[in-house]
């Protein structure tokens, strides 16, 4: 499915939520293609929010997953979003999410998504921490 069907360009403040929620999308259906069933989108906690929590049948683990999309390539790859900073705050998620449902073997995965025009390229980063 193209990224355009997913998100019509607009502009205005809504412009940077429509394109998130267009790369969570996209995201699920990645994660849901690798075989992982989802939990939860936008799972939040005191620590934070959690854009995709998702089975991962086969390795028999829990996944917390961060998305980050960009569509001005001037921003930087999209990737590159999820730093040090970010990365303590996700374990801080991940560590509520096992405290109200229970301890699970758990993982952090981090999914970029780049979209240039109708190129979308998704750069998918397996156990983070």
């Amino acid at each position: 499915m193209l990224f355009s069907a997913l998100y019509r360009r607009q502009s205005g403040p809504m412009v940077t939520k429509s394109v998130g929620d267009a790369g969570e999308t996209l995201a699920c259906r990645f994660l849901v293609d690798k075989g992982m069933e989802i939990l939860s989108r936008n799972w939040r906690s005191n620590e934070g929010e959690a854009d995709i929590i998702a089975l991962d049948k086969r390795a028999g683990q829990v996944v917390l997953c961060e998305v980050k999309t960009r569509s001005n390539p001037q921003c930087g790859a999209a990737i590159k979003a999820v730093g040090r900073r970010k990365m303590q705050r996700l374990r801080k998620i991940a560590a509520s999410w096992q405290m109200e449902n229970g301890w699970a073997p758990m993982r952090i995965d981090v999914i970029g998504i780049d979209v240039l025009q109708e190129d979308v390229t998704v750069t998918y980063l397996r156990g983070v921490s």
